[in-house]
């Protein structure tokens, strides 16, 4: 047992050392000696499990932003036997594969992925990040041209978000006046909402509902301009589709480029989900 200790704590230094291929062997290592000690179905290989899908799926991302899809694959795919059918962590690991496949073009099968990952997180009391799924859903369906579904998973996503934002308020507790510090992990959820009505204002337009589409884009950019700094680039590009729609729609001209760009943004967006 001892050795196992001894080998999970070197691969969380390593792990913190940013050096993930050795800290990956240690955690299997570790991991193969824990299921000879325990068993397979065991608490203690169920969460040494957990904690080596989570270094999967952290690091299969990275790979994902440097296009290195192959590599991404490998670990999503290790990560995906590692974890049971109804774990959360299968739910993030579905996520990212079908962050893979969406990249890769193949989208009805990144979209199964989403689909079931969304069927773990509804039977889930509690989800670390319930809007993530329903905005690359949002994110797959328009690439898809099922704009209404899209627009259907954006709004969930930001009523998600709005019960997440007055459950982490509230258990801050309610003493803090106006000029209370806005915590990280409230900035970061801020960041995604500004992202779903970003995403509200694309599937509204693509619905030639204009007026709607407008409100959206404002929504966006007003929570972007309160709580993030000028040159974020998540900013940026709200206010930059705020100003092509209101400019085009001015025009009363469709902008079939605009929205392909915007599409590939909100791709952008959704990977931060």
């Amino acid at each position: 047992m001892q050795q196992v200790e001894d080998l999970t704590i070197r691969a969380q230094l390593r792990q913190r050392q940013n050096k993930p291929r050795e800290a990956i062997a240690l955690f299997e290592k570790a991991l193969e000696l824990r299921i000879g000690l325990h068993g397979p179905d065991s608490n203690s290989v169920r969460r040494a499990c957990d904690e080596l899908c989570d270094v999967l799926n952290g690091e299969a991302l990275k790979h994902l932003q440097r296009d290195e899809h192959d590599q991404a694959l490998e670990l999503l795919r290790k990560a995906e036997i590692l974890s049971g059918p109804n774990d959360l962590v299968t739910a993030v690991t579905y996520n990212n594969l079908a962050c893979y496949y969406r990249r890769k073009g193949k989208l009805r099968t990144a979209l199964s992925f989403l689909e079931k990952a969304l069927r773990i997180e509804k039977r889930a009391e509690v989800v670390v990040n319930p809007a993530g799924t329903r905005l690359n859903l949002c994110a797959v369906m328009s690439q898809l041209e099922r704009h209404q579904e899209a627009l259907e998973h954006a709004q969930a996503a930001v009523i998600l978000l709005q019960e997440e934002l007055v459950q982490h308020q509230m258990a801050r507790g309610e003493g803090g006046g106006e000029d209370e510090e806005v915590t990280p992990e409230m900035v970061n959820k801020l960041a995604v909402l500004a992202i779903c009505y970003h995403n509200m204002g694309v599937e509204e337009e693509y619905l030639g509902r204009n007026s709607e589409s407008l409100d959206a884009y404002s929504k966006g950019v007003e929570i972007a301009d309160s709580y993030l700094a000028r040159d974020n680039s998540i900013a940026r590009t709200l206010h930059k589709s705020l100003a092509a729609a209101q400019a085009h729609q001015k025009k009363g001209s469709a902008h079939g480029e605009a929205k392909r760009q915007q599409q590939q943004q909100r791709g952008l967006s959704a990977s931060l989900g």
